[in-house]
């Protein structure tokens, strides 16, 4: 790890990029988002300090002359980051150009990328799922010409020096001499996952104090880790009263989000902007009643490129309304930035992330303080709000001022596979101890070697016993010891020793969760070979964990961001799965996925069953019956009850549909059939949640990759995946 850094500056276009780049480093510093430019003063503390600009529907002219007074305002105190697009919106150019005029003892170092949303950058190309931006279809959308995601073309037609870094350096252990030794006003470094993003802010702080460098989120998230400050904790304030949503965006996503929330009142401004003095008036009341609130745009307006006075039209009048307590979503950084001026607000301190991309703080107001939630107007999934509005009316915490985090076991998985590695390098990202307090189970000198091999720093376990307080633990990483292999045990081999390090693991975690030490589990991936060579014939995880809490039938759900899918049978063979399909087996399956959707979405969901044969039987032609036998009479009895539920369907089109936004589930009739679509869409942060469990329960969706362990390789962001969902589950049984 590099030199900490006592302060860092972030200059943004608008006020939820700024709230996205700085809430990166939440978790070590005390952040600050302050609407305006910097006015030339010594910040009041060490820290982060992201100043909104507000140009981003700025002349470019008026633009750069607020950046270059921003930047001359900053000075060389600490490090300066220039908040851009991931995608290369906006002016560019212009912004870099300033970066490099600013002076620096090295080059401007630029890089967009923002792996966690699919955002790369090599050769100098922007790419967005491996493909160049303005050939994507968000591209297309965006009427991006050809060229526009080779920055490195658009900076030196502007006449600047450009020198790109290949991946092959990033990574090879000499970036910060190659940085050094560039002779140019520019440096272009290669980076494509979080690893090489951190590298490259290691390398950039080693060279420069006050280094400058140009990127997104992502960087943001290279450099947090080596900031130095105290984080902010909030005020002793209460904030247990409704929530009022503005949603300022007028983005086909942002609707269909507020379609979704459930609220006591709903108003939708007029296509001025105004608010009728009815609607106005009954708003005032379902909130002064501790009723929560939503305040939309008017069908009739379109786009994000919204008139400035019709979101103040929208905005006015609202700040009266809100009672003490209450918390603020604001969707659309120029409603958020209309609406927190209205209520004098000048700067929010961050406190963390309801989830990436949802960043979340306090503020000052006229009554007292307020809760803020920022996001952008086009950003997340159709049940982002949900999700939001589960978080605020589950965990407010008067002690912290951050939502109260769940305390949740990660078992260690099988020592010989890649579960210590994902594990380790998991706990170095400050995200996680937002998501959670983890407990680790396992052993302690395993993942320390894990960490070694992949070249960060061991994690700075305190041992506990299984007895002890995890809830308040005596350090940030407790561990209990529930086995004790070592770094004498080979990487990538099937053991008896590693099956049964797992095996104890996973017993000690279940343990710790139905006795309520912990709220729920999350566990790395076991070898099913070595848990049968220790004596112990479990096809796998969920059903282990079935018998060890007695749970009588267990599902297993598989989500992405994409796609939900429960399957009716698992791990048995293709001829086996057919033979124990049966009408109740299926139902109860799709009564399980419903139920747990409910919680999740809070609605109906929409699910989608598969058939077992290709088109579905094609009415007989295909196979012996199978979907009038078995699946068809489970269907209606679904529809009977008033569930809504469709199918038999072929697997083909039910996955094409379910991946557009036609359904909520797909429940599939055997393991290939749900796996196969679901690996392919979000391997990486795919997330396995063992349905029908007295427990919650999540996991890796991903196996032990024996043929990585040990090279330090492995991606642990279906770790993160699955402890995201731990804990919204967690919100939710609690507000059951």
């Amino acid at each position: 790890m590099g030199t900490p850094f006592p302060h860092l500056s972030i200059l943004a276009d608008d006020l939820t990029g700024a709230a996205d780049c700085a809430v990166a480093f939440a978790r070590t510093a005390h952040v600050e988002v302050r609407l305006g430019a910097p006015d030339g003063s010594a910040p009041r503390r060490a820290g982060v300090v992201a100043y909104d600009l507000d140009t981003r529907d700025a002349p470019a002219a008026s633009a750069l002359s607020a950046l270059e007074r921003a930047l001359a305002a900053v000075g060389d105190r600490g490090v300066r980051v220039l908040k851009i697009d991931s995608t290369l919106r906006g002016h560019i150019e212009d912004g870099v150009a300033a970066m490099a005029r600013a002076g620096g003892a090295g080059p401007v170092i630029v890089n967009p990328a923002f792996p966690a949303l699919g955002r790369t950058f090599e050769g100098g190309c922007a790419r967005l799922g491996g493909v160049l931006v303005e050939e994507t279809a968000f591209g297309r959308s965006q009427h991006l010409a050809p060229g526009a995601s080779d920055l490195s073309a658009r900076l030196a037609a502007r006449g600047l020096r450009v020198a790109p870094l290949s991946l092959a350096t990033v990574r090879g252990g000499g970036l910060s001499e190659a940085i050094r030794a560039a002779d140019c006003d520019i440096l272009l470094p290669d980076a494509v996952d979080e690893r090489d993003l951190d590298a490259i802010a290691r390398a950039a702080l080693d060279v420069d104090a006050s280094a400058r460098l140009v990127g997104s989120g992502g960087i943001a998230r290279g450099l947090a880790p080596l900031v130095a400050g105290a984080p902010e904790h909030g005020d002793d304030a209460d904030f247990a009263g409704p929530i009022l949503w503005v949603i300022g965006s007028a983005t086909g996503i942002s609707r269909t989000q507020a379609a979704r929330i459930e609220c006591g009142e709903r108003v939708v401004a007029s296509p001025s902007g105004a608010i009728a003095p009815p609607d106005a008036a009954r708003l005032a009341a379902t909130l002064a009643a501790g009723g929560d609130a939503i305040v939309t745009l008017s069908p009739a307006t379109g786009g994000d490129g919204l008139d400035p006075a019709l979101l103040d039209a929208m905005v006015a009048g609202l700040p009266a309304m809100l009672p003490t307590g209450a918390s603020l979503v604001l969707t659309g950084g120029a409603t958020a930035r209309r609406i927190l001026t209205a209520y004098g607000v000048a700067a929010v301190r961050l406190i963390g992330e309801i989830e990436p991309g949802v960043p979340f703080g306090e503020a000052d107001g006229p009554a007292g303080p307020l809760r803020i939630v920022l996001k952008a107007g086009g950003f997340g999934t159709d049940d982002t709000f949900v999700r939001i509005g589960a978080a605020l009316h589950a965990r407010p915490s008067k002690e912290t001022h951050t939502m109260t985090r769940p305390t949740i076991a990660i078992t260690m998985g099988d020592p010989a596979g890649i579960g210590p590695e994902v594990i380790a390098k998991s706990l170095a990202r400050p995200e996680l101890f937002e998501i959670c307090q983890p407990v680790i189970v396992g052993d302690a000198d395993r993942i320390a070697y894990a960490a070694r091999a992949a070249g960060i720093a061991p994690p700075d376990f305190t041992i506990v016993e299984a007895g002890a307080d995890l809830r308040d633990p005596p350090g940030p990483i407790p561990l209990v010891e529930a086995c004790a292999v070592g770094e004498a045990l080979a990487w990538g081999a099937v053991s008896p020793v590693a099956g049964q390090a797992a095996y104890d693991c996973i017993a000690m975690a279940v343990d710790l969760a139905v006795k309520g030490a912990v709220d729920a589990i999350a566990t790395a991936p076991i070898s099913k070979e070595a848990l049968h060579a220790a004596g112990h014939k479990f096809p796998g995880h969920t059903e282990l964990i079935g018998s060890m809490t007695g749970a009588s039938e267990v599902s297993m759900m598989l989500t992405t961001p994409k796609l939900r899918v429960i399957h009716v049978t698992t791990h048995i063979g293709l001829i086996d799965a057919i033979a124990k399909i049966e009408p109740g087996l299926v139902l109860r399956t799709i009564e399980r996925g419903r139920k747990a959707l409910l919680k999740m979405l809070g609605r109906e969901p929409r699910i989608g069953v598969c058939a077992i044969n290709p088109h579905a039987g094609e009415h007989g032609l295909f196979g012996h019956g199978e979907e009038a036998e078995k699946i068809e009479p489970a269907i209606a009895e679904a529809n009977a009850a008033g569930w809504d539920v469709t199918g038999p369907l072929a697997a083909d089109t039910l996955f094409f549909r379910a991946a557009r936004g036609d359904f909520d589930l797909v429940v599939a009739m055997y393991h290939d059939q749900g796996h196969g679509p679901v690996k392919v869409m979000g391997l990486d942060e795919g997330v396995n949640v063992s349905v029908g469990l007295p427990i919650i329960r999540t996991s890796v969706d991903h196996g032990t990759a024996f043929d990585i362990a040990g090279k330090g390789i492995a991606d642990d962001r279906s770790l993160i995946a699955a402890l995201r969902e731990a804990s919204v589950l967690t919100g939710l049984a609690r507000d059951a």
